[in-house]
């Protein structure tokens, strides 16, 4: 009864309570529930901001909607890249950390948090920048940026058809009496293991393995070369590559062993799949004789291990040449250089690096030629008369003789490491003579399907691999292997050629793509990974890309939205504006007038609105009002002829003199190839500036009426936060001078050396006066931060006492180029540098500011600025490299008036150039194409920018014809 009469009070109290809990909520706990749903639907509707202050950045608040094609635009210096990279990114990359291993959270605090109050609904975040993709790696290559090569060696691997490297035949199966012959017929008595391949170069501490041969009853392994009994375990080096083979039996040769090597050779194959080792003991030495089950040759005897997907790996020792060990190249002594005046003879010194201060051969290069039987003939006589042959021996060495490249590389290594290298400028870099430049060794280039070798295909550009494998015959058992592969690897490849870079080859170095095709190529594998959810940032994509090519590319970024991820586009391109969802402005200003919001909204809102950026892109506003047509025919040219050079196939390229041209075409079309690599080279060596060798031609002419060449490419100022905008113009040298005749500094006995960051005295002794510590990061290489001793200071407490009108070292190294334009107006070799610095459109860059942070175009306008800063009188002809990259509409105009002004004062600008307004204001138009790679490389129009306009071949006049409607 008590029982019951409990449980039924249990359950009216259960009820009663139940009751109160359906209760209708108040109308203030309703608010509440609103309020609070409406933030969280916010924040994950978009990536929220709040007091956002990262370097300009003032106080940002903004709301970026997740799922949309954002652009972020503004005057060079008003904060984009503080709110995009450094902001957003940053925090980003500081979450994507602390979920890693305590000892990666470890490195996290020497990280900055981004100078921001709160950022909500921020998704993991791929940066897709220009200054860090390109890899100075040299076994990084296009293919293996965008895993094309990882499905190539997986195709190979699977249905690649293998030969013999000597003699070209098939490979065939061998039967175990064949090997038993060839065992048969090594020495007897020899000792030999009979080996049982399980590890090949494989990291791991492969404990399965062990087992593995305890368990099948074998007590004995060759681990990394040495013989090991393994009845106890053994511990490896996981992080380390190892061998291991299983002693399956040990015999002497002799001609009973018959029977007893059957069965250990059937055991070995078993477990080998399919090879089997005959390594065999010569005074400690082992010397392996592979057999193969599938891949053996029986005119050469010769037998190859499994063929695996690394077996085409350039980056593996089973796959890279043994030569080169996977470069493709090898730094060698070449003729040319050793013996640049073939008109000299050998006791004359035409042998340079064996040449004394008098021009004499040295005694020890005489000694050598007496060696030489055709020496006493020939060491007076030009070494231009030599016969062919004669001069071949000379070079390469007879039984005798050495040889002059023998030679150097003996002199060369008795040379002291620590010290400067003496034969460097004798040494080109060439290809590997025995993998011709393709990285791989034998048995990879031995693998063919349908008749093409792996690294034929490499060596062609996208759009002709997408061909080779589509009209691949394959028969069905293989066709049904390769079909999934053979998918993949046309979807990467579509990908590359939507991205405009359907011209460049897979085996392409990474090092050797500029900023844009190194960015569009990583475009290009974020989409084939096919994430979703993700936020990716890109830096300016249209960089170095024509009119035609940039809708592409804007397909890709569009596409990149699907699985609800957002895309952020720093961007001043006004066909990027008009196709985003939103459009962010970031300004009034640069430096520190920029920083705030103007606007944000969607493309239609944004466009209706006044501002800077929506009255250039409705016509309300013009780069250049009305371009300005010489009076006069050009009567002075350059002109190079017979250009044969890349895609370049006997091109004669005119170019006027006195003029503002332009280098036009789409990406691939030869303009680089032209410019950069012909060109440029072949004017250095005619007044005599040294530099690499040009690409071929028959004849330059012209290159008299030139005083001076500067070319101002994009490449970076420097490498670390050494390198500044102050040392790298020359103001810094002054700055320090005025500082030491500072009475502070008298008194003290401080130096000009002391107000150099980079001498011991005045320096930090944390950091070493870079003001930052380098920070190395698995899988997001290396980064610097601010050193946490000096605060990004670089100097020491004694020397930042020292002032100078009021400010030390650092504050000055802190103020914008503007504003130190104005704190040094009195001195005179101080304020015109940095006056034409705030012409170029970088007044916003502080003195002190890191070269690493600097993009290519702030980089190229700054080498511009520093030759602009100093008197010349000699004509001048100026080569720059797309100097519009990263620049606003704004600011390309303020670059047009330096350009004009450098044409107006007789000097001849020539600028490779995507942006139309820039195209349209130059004097004369040499458009390359009419496509790129083989379909490109010859001039389709010429003259000035009218006519280039009428053209019905050039695309690039077309995209001129509505400029000019």
């Amino acid at each position: 009864m008590t029982s019951g009469l409990g449980s039924s009070s249990k359950r009216r109290r259960a009820w009663s309570l139940s009751k109160v809990g359906r209760q209708a909520p108040s109308k203030s706990s309703r608010r509440q529930a609103e309020v609070k749903g409406m933030l969280v639907q916010e924040y994950t509707r978009s990536i929220s901001i709040r007091g956002a202050r990262t370097h300009n950045l003032r106080n940002v608040d903004l709301d970026l909607p997740h799922g949309k094609l954002t652009v972020i635009t503004g005057v060079s210096g008003s904060g984009k890249s503080s709110l995009a990279f450094d902001t957003i990114f940053a925090e980003s990359q500081r979450r994507y950390i602390e979920c890693l291993a305590p000892f990666s959270r470890h490195v996290l605090r020497r990280l900055e948090r981004p100078d921001v109050d709160d950022i909500r609904g921020l998704p993991p975040s791929i940066s897709v920048s220009q200054t860090a993709s390109s890899s100075n790696n040299p076994r990084s290559t296009v293919a293996t940026l965008t895993d094309i090569h990882h499905y190539l060696r997986l195709l190979y691997a699977r249905v690649g058809d293998v030969f013999c490297h000597r003699c070209g035949t098939p490979m065939q199966a061998l039967s175990i009496d064949e090997m038993l012959d060839r065992i048969e017929a090594l020495p007897d008595g020899e000792r030999l293991h009979v080996l049982a391949p399980l590890v090949r170069g494989r990291k791991g501490s492969h404990r399965e393995e062990f087992l593995k041969i305890r368990r099948e009853g074998f007590v004995r392994a060759r681990l990394n070369g040495s013989i090991s009994m393994v009845d106890g375990p053994i511990e490896l080096d996981p992080t380390k590559p190892h061998d291991l083979e299983m002693v399956v039996d040990r015999q002497i040769v002799r001609p009973e062993m018959r029977e007893r090597m059957t069965e250990s050779l059937q055991t070995a194959l078993k477990h080998g799949g399919g090879t089997v080792i005959i390594a065999v003991d010569r005074e400690g030495e082992w010397v392996d004789h592979l057999f193969n089950s599938r891949y053996s040759c029986g005119a050469c005897e010769v037998s190859y291990a499994e063929i695996e997907p690394r077996t085409f790996s350039f980056n593996s020792p089973h796959g890279a040449c043994p030569t080169c060990q996977g470069l493709g190249t090898r730094l060698d002594f070449v003729e040319e250089a050793v013996i640049p005046d073939p008109t000299r003879s050998l006791t004359g010194g035409a042998v340079v690096p064996f040449r004394t201060k008098g021009g004499k051969a040295t005694a020890a290069l005489l000694k050598s030629l007496k060696t030489w039987a055709n020496g006493p003939s020939w060491l007076e006589r030009p070494v231009a008369e030599m016969p062919e042959e004669v001069r071949h021996e000379l070079w390469n060495g007879s039984d005798k003789y050495p040889g002059l490249r023998k030679l150097l590389q003996q002199a060369d290594l008795k040379q002291d490491e620590d010290d400067d290298d003496p034969f460097a400028a004798f040494r080109r870099t060439l290809p590997c003579p025995d993998c011709d430049g393709t990285r791989l060794g034998p048995i990879g280039r031995s693998v063919t399907i349908g008749g093409v070798a792996i690294t034929t295909l490499l060596g062609q550009s996208v759009e002709e691999i997408r061909g080779v494998l589509a009209s691949m015959d394959l028969k069905p058992e293989k066709r049904a292997i390769a079909g999934p592969i053979l998918r993949d690897l046309d979807s990467r490849l579509g990908f590359l050629k939507r991205v405009g870079v359907g011209y460049i080859a897979l085996d392409r170095p990474v090092a050797t793509l500029s900023g844009g095709e190194s960015q569009r190529i990583r475009l290009a594998s974020c989409l084939g990974a096919g994430l979703n959810g993700a936020c990716y940032i890109v830096d300016e994509p249209t960089a170095g890309l024509h009119a035609r090519d940039t809708s592409r590319l804007l397909g890709v970024m569009e596409d990149l939205r699907h699985g609800e991820s957002t895309v952020l586009v720093v961007e001043h391109d006004a066909n990027t504006i008009r196709r985003a969802d939103v459009v962010v402005e970031i300004g009034p200003g640069a430096g520190s007038e920029g920083g705030t919001i103007l606007r944000s909204a969607p493309l239609e809102a944004f466009l209706d609105e006044e501002g800077l950026t929506a009255d250039y892109l409705s016509g309300r506003r013009q780069v250049v009002s009305e371009p300005r047509t010489p009076s006069e025919d050009p009567t002075s040219w350059l002109t190079i002829r017979g250009v044969r050079h890349h895609n370049l196939d006997d091109v004669t390229a005119a170019i006027p003199l006195q003029r503002l041209v332009a280098i036009t075409g789409v990406s691939g079309s030869g303009k680089s190839s032209l410019v950069v690599d012909c060109l440029a080279p072949a004017i250095r060596r005619a007044l005599d500036l040294g530099g690499p060798p040009p690409g071929a031609f028959d004849v330059l002419e012209g290159v008299d009426q030139i005083g001076r060449l500067v070319v101002v490419d994009q490449r970076p100022i420097g490498r670390t936060p050494r390198s500044t905008p102050a040392t790298h113009v020359g103001v810094f040298d002054e700055i320090r001078a005025l500082f030491a005749r500072s009475r502070q500094a008298k008194l003290r006995g401080f130096p000009a050396t002391r107000f150099s960051y980079n001498h011991k005295s005045g320096q930090c002794p944390e950091c070493k006066g870079m003001g930052a510590l380098r920070v190395s990061i698995p899988s997001l290489g290396d980064e610097f931060h601010p050193c946490p001793a000096c605060r990004g200071q670089r100097y020491n407490r004694a020397t930042l006492q020292v002032r100078y009108r009021g400010c030390s070292i650092a504050d000055v190294l802190e103020l914008s180029i503007e504003a130190a334009a104005e704190f040094f107006v009195d001195h005179p070799r101080v304020a015109p540098i940095l006056k034409t610095l705030v012409d170029v459109g970088l007044g916003y860059l502080k003195l002190g500011q890191w070269g690493t942070t600097l993009s290519g175009g702030e980089s190229q306008r700054l080498k511009l600025a520093r030759d602009l800063g100093r008197e010349r009188e000699a004509t001048t002809l100026y080569m720059l490299d797309e100097p519009t990259t990263g620049l606003h509409f704004h600011d390309v105009a303020r670059l047009y008036a330096v350009l004009r002004g450098l044409v107006d004062r007789g000097h001849s600008v020539v600028l490779i150039e995507h942006d139309l307004d820039l195209i349209r204001a130059s004097d004369w138009i040499l458009d390359l194409g009419p496509e790129g790679g083989s379909h490109g490389g010859r001039i389709v129009a010429q003259g000035p920018p009218d006519i280039v306009a009428q053209s019905t071949e050039s695309i690039t006049g077309a995209a001129l014809r509505g400029e000019f409607a």
